[in-house]
């Protein structure tokens, strides 16, 4: 496990030694969305500038499904972590996990 930093927090994301170097080449810092923060980086494609999301680039996940961290943190992007699901079943894990000792464990802010 390898860590790359955020530019905008004093912590950085957990990833797979086999991953960091590819994820070094860009800037990464940690966006907040409706679900919480996510390591993001900003790429120019022509003339529109898009946002990458790390987990869902790791996992090769694009289009209408979603990318599950199976341990709730965000931040944690190693492979054995991520599961690619319909939304559906990553709103019900979601749900399912409020209240309980493991969805506490966040990385605080």
């Amino acid at each position: 496990m390898k860590i790359i930093p955020l530019s905008n927090r004093d912590f950085g994301c957990q990833v797979d030694d086999d991953d960091h170097d590819f994820l070094s080449q860009f800037s990464w810092y940690a966006k907040h969305s409706r679900r919480g923060d996510y390591a993001c980086a900003s790429v120019r494609q022509g003339n529109r500038v898009i946002t990458l999301r790390m987990h869902r680039l790791i996992a090769g996940c694009y289009g209408h499904k979603t990318v599950d961290h199976l341990d709730l943190n965000h931040f944690n992007n190693q492979r054995d972590n991520l599961e690619i699901v319909e939304m559906l079943e990553n709103i019900r894990r979601y749900w399912g996990a409020r209240g309980q000792e493991r969805y506490k464990d966040l990385v605080p802010f």
